[in-house]
């Protein structure tokens, strides 16, 4: 078992399983325990925040979402409104410069 967690907690779960354990590791020194155990033909099971994790990416991937259509869709407006004369181009660039920050 590979964690981030202090040592008195890593073995207090670890002996309950019968696991050989490694604790106060950060990511990128259990990431690379993981690829040496994998090349050795192991396989390596992550378990813990995965489903935090993976809610976190969802709603990043759907505000990324957001950002690009409201970019997009004023953009559209923008491009209708000057074309037919409505508003010029500085009216344009502010909105799309702030739809981007």
């Amino acid at each position: 078992m590979l964690t981030g967690d202090n040592r008195r907690t890593a073995e207090a779960v670890g002996c309950q399983l019968g696991m050989e354990l490694r604790a106060e590791m950060l990511p990128e020194d259990k990431q690379k325990v993981v690829q040496e155990l994998k090349a050795k033909g192991f396989v390596v099971a992550k378990v813990g925040d995965i489903a935090g994790m993976i809610d976190i990416s969802e709603r990043t991937l759907s505000n990324i979402y957001q950002n690009i259509t409201l970019a997009l869709g004023l953009k559209a407006v923008f491009l209708i409104t000057t074309v037919i004369g409505l508003t010029g181009l500085w009216p344009a660039i502010l909105a799309d410069t702030g739809a981007t920050c």
